[in-house]
C-alpha cells in the first residue's frame, strides 16, 4: 500500500479499512503487523495527542520512512 499509493502518513484505522477482511478481520489483528513494520524501520508511530479520559482514543498515526516512498 505504501509504495503503490505514495502514502506519507496514515492512521491504523485507514490501514485497516484498506486491507482485505479475510486476512485481518479485526483491528487488533493488524497491530502485530504494524509493530513488525515499525521494528524494521518502514514505519514510525507518532506520539498521540493527550487524552482527556472521555470517549475512544484516536487511532495511532504512523509515518512512512522516506526511503520507502
Amino acid at each position: 500500500m505504501i509504495e503503490r499509493t505514495g502514502t506519507v502518513r496514515f492512521t491504523a484505522r485507514h490501514a485497516f479499512t484498506a486491507l482485505s477482511r479475510p486476512k485481518l478481520p479485526k483491528m487488533p489483528d493488524l497491530e502485530p503487523a504494524l509493530a513488525v513494520l515499525e521494528q524494521h524501520g518502514y514505519l514510525r508511530r507518532l506520539p498521540g495527542p493527550p487524552t482527556t479520559g472521555r470517549g475512544r482514543p484516536p487511532a495511532p498515526v504512523y509515518e512512512t520512512n522516506p526511503r520507502v516512498q
